[in-house]
């Protein structure tokens, strides 16, 4: 009987712990008066998170938070750019950071990328920056993985429109983008580029210099011509998008750029 007791004394104060949990995460509010950007730049822990909010949202958190957000699922806090409303409540607060791992946006990628632009382009859709994006992006042993180079990572990048979850980090978006060029690549897709006597690469520089020469679609299949009979002919292939995809970027071809030392110059 004594046990009984004991156990009812226990799940009582367990309820009441959870309810006073739920009290305190519904009533404490961040301290935000306006629209205020939550960015975490690294994956860390509940405790480093909840410094970081403290320092971003002005708020302290009692030792509960931890317990919250381990309740619903939220137990390994990763890169995020969240937009947090004034005065949001504990609870909302750790249920938003949930959802936004599971959130996803369109990423749209043109036919022609600039290094830079790439970079550009990706890091406002994923919590990010810049520095970190390219140097995943110039790192040769993840090229290598995917099986690419320095020289020759421009065959991922098929353009498309990519649904995209906000959390993924770098490597996932290059990993991503393997396997959508793996799905593009048909054995047909392939057998042609055998017949025109091309590589992938090859057809990927084409096209992005052929949309770089004219925005008309009704050109494109003349434009192109022009180059694969260049490549065929073993000729360079001469074309100014290839020195401004070297040189990294957009502007007018000087005479000096033409004697950049890099694999994309084709004079």
């Amino acid at each position: 009987m004594g046990r009984f007791k004991m156990g009812l004394l226990l799940m009582g104060f367990l309820l009441i712990l959870c309810c006073g949990f739920i009290f305190f995460g519904q009533n404490l509010k961040t301290n935000n008066s306006k629209d205020t950007v939550l960015n975490i730049k690294k994956s860390i822990s509940i405790d480093s998170l909840e410094i970081l909010v403290e320092k971003q949202l002005g708020i302290s958190f009692y030792p509960g938070f931890g317990q919250i957000c381990h309740w619903i699922g939220y137990d390994q806090p990763s890169p995020i750019y969240l937009v947090v409303k004034p005065k949001t409540s504990v609870w909302n607060l750790a249920k938003l950071l949930l959802k936004y791992q599971s959130e996803t946006s369109n990423w749209v990628l043109r036919s022609s990328w600039y290094n830079k632009e790439l970079v550009v382009s990706i890091a406002a859709k994923i919590p990010y920056d810049e520095k970190i994006i390219h140097g995943v992006l110039s790192d040769s042993i993840v090229l290598a993985s995917l099986g690419v180079n320095r020289q020759t990572w421009p065959v991922l990048f098929i353009p498309n429109t990519y649904n995209l979850k906000k959390s993924t980090t770098p490597l996932d978006w290059l990993k991503r983008m393997k396997i959508e060029s793996d799905k593009f690549w048909t054995k047909n897709r392939e057998q042609t580029l055998l017949r025109k006597g091309i590589s992938k690469l090859d057809a990927v520089i084409i096209a992005s210099i052929v949309t770089k020469e004219s925005n008309k679609i009704g050109e494109f299949g003349k434009i192109a011509s022009v180059y694969l009979m260049r490549l065929k002919r073993k000729m360079p292939l001469q074309a100014d998008p290839t020195i401004v995809f070297a040189r990294g970027s957009a502007g007018r071809v000087l005479s000096a750029d033409l004697k950049i030392n890099s694999a994309y110059n084709t004079y």
